[in-house]
């Protein structure tokens, strides 16, 4: 069984809202409606109450995920195979950071669906292919390996 869903949407531009308010937000009680404009991003119109659905709905995906690879002992090393694969990136990463990146990943897709904001996992990719980036140039990993010479300006610890 193939099931697809299809989210709604419809495209005005900022001008036919402002023209015609009424008329496009009478179409936000049916679908979400993007508003395009020049040269900045769009702006989505979209009903409170299908938004916290969305954010319910990826809440127990995320927790579902979680719960499926807590709860099968071989899933960690599949996990990061999987992550391999999607994102060749991560084999330049050491064996242990690709379970320490596929763990932080699971974790974090967890916490940010209980809250409804996924930037963080935005972040915990790009931080991580930074990471492999480094690994990738032998050089640039031995000198963030140290040893540092003291540069004489005493920093206070944060």
């Amino acid at each position: 069984m193939n099931i697809r869903y299809h989210k709604r949407m419809s495209m005005e531009t900022l001008t036919d809202f402002l023209r015609e308010p009424k008329r496009v937000l009478k179409q936000v009680d049916k679908e979400d409606v993007v508003l395009a404009r020049r040269g900045k991003a769009a702006i989505r119109i979209s009903l409170d109450s299908r938004v916290e659905a969305q954010q319910e709905r990826s809440e127990l995906a995320a927790h579902l995920l979680a719960d499926a690879l807590a709860s099968i002992p071989a899933m960690p090393a599949q996990m990061t195979a999987i992550l391999e694969k999607r994102f060749p990136w991560v084999r330049l990463l050491p064996t242990e950071d690709r379970a320490a990146f596929a763990q932080e990943l699971v974790e974090t897709m967890q916490a940010c669906a209980s809250v409804g904001k996924l930037a963080r996992i935005e972040e915990i990719f790009h931080e991580w292919k930074a990471t492999a980036e480094i690994y990738a140039d032998p050089e640039l990993a031995a000198k963030l390996k140290g040893p540092f010479a003291e540069s004489g300006t005493p920093v206070r610890r944060p």
